[in-house]
């Protein structure tokens, strides 16, 4: 594994514990020398030009972050004001990303490799950080836009929903899916313009449910692999194989117990720019090379997409709802 080796000599790689194999996830190609069982799906025999992922051990990226000089570019805090995700950049070694309880990264100045020094807990427990925070910035940084949504395959074509933190998008992805409707990506989508439409890059389906018994019944009648369990149950849903045109993006409202007398979906014929920007998963990437593509993207978006906003009422069972996106998107 050459492309994109590890440069810093401050950082001292871990013995491998598998044999090299290389996936694809969020529009980039990557070589792995690890187990990731969140990437599996997107596992190929070969690539031309990989983001490598390689363990180190963490004295190392200790070190960067104490001895470099670096700026603030985005992260986290809890509800104390206590630093969950801390992400600074540094012109000689790249993005430092450290999560509290899942381990500090180092994505190079190119974006070609990516040094992974995780606490010592089990595999599918810091690798959520890796697939859901890391390599959705590596995607950014290489390229493409992304945007905070879950995205599935209906035929040809996919569609996205978007909506804050709790509004129910791995609920209905869920839903979805289990219908058939195969999971593109959850939670993260990378897309890319092409030729006037949106692309739709296969992500990481991995569903993130709270552990209510009526979320483990599904998962057990299902037969779905769970990976594992914090706060939430992350379950493994087969993964859509290639990108698709995004055809349609949902965005969900919260409301008010009773208020939608049984109608959740309406059409928007005329969306404003804030219903694509909005979506931003990496906002704090604010360079004119990004503001650009982002530009470039939301217009697309905008030309060759239908947009409908969702309103998510306690009172209407997700059952219902994703009846009502199913027949629209239909």
């Amino acid at each position: 594994m050459t492309s994109g080796a590890l440069a810093n000599d401050t950082l001292t790689r871990r013995p491998r514990s598998c044999e090299p194999w290389f996936a694809r996830a969020f529009g980039v190609e990557l070589a792995l020398d690890f187990d990731a069982p969140a990437l599996r799906d997107g596992e190929l025999e070969e690539v031309d030009d990989p983001t490598t992922l390689e363990l180190v051990y963490a004295a190392g990226l200790d070190g960067l972050w104490r001895g470099a000089a670096t700026e603030p570019l985005g992260g986290m805090v809890d509800e104390s004001g206590a630093s969950v995700i801390d992400i600074r950049t540094t012109p000689e070694h790249g993005v430092l990303f450290a999560a509290k309880a899942h381990g500090r990264y180092l994505i190079g100045p190119d974006a070609r490799h990516v040094a992974c020094a995780p606490p010592a807990v089990a595999e599918w427990y810091w690798q959520r950080m890796l697939v859901g925070q890391v390599l959705p910035l590596v995607a950014a940084l290489r390229g493409l836009e992304v945007i905070h949504a879950s995205a599935l395959s209906f035929g040809d074509r996919a569609i996205a929903i978007a909506g804050a933190p709790g509004a129910g998008k791995s609920t209905l992805a869920l839903e979805l899916a289990l219908r058939g409707h195969a999971l593109l990506a959850e939670d993260v989508v990378a897309l890319r313009a092409e030729h006037g439409r949106v692309m739709a890059e296969p992500g990481v389906a991995l569903v993130n449910l709270l552990p209510t018994a009526a979320a483990r019944s599904v998962v057990e009648r299902a037969g779905l692999r769970v990976l594992g369990e914090s706060h939430k149950i992350h379950v493994q849903l087969p993964r859509a194989a290639s990108a698709l045109p995004l055809s349609a993006l949902y965005l969900l409202d919260p409301v008010e117990r009773g208020s939608t007398n049984g109608r959740t979906v309406t059409s928007v014929p005329s969306p404003s720019p804030a219903d694509f920007i909005g979506t931003s998963f990496v906002p704090y990437l604010t360079g004119s090379e990004y503001l650009q593509r982002h530009l470039a993207v939301a217009g697309a978006m905008a030309d060759s997409m239908t947009v409908a906003r969702v309103a998510v009422d306690p009172a209407v069972p997700p059952g219902a709802i994703a009846d009502e996106i199913e027949a629209h998107a239909r």
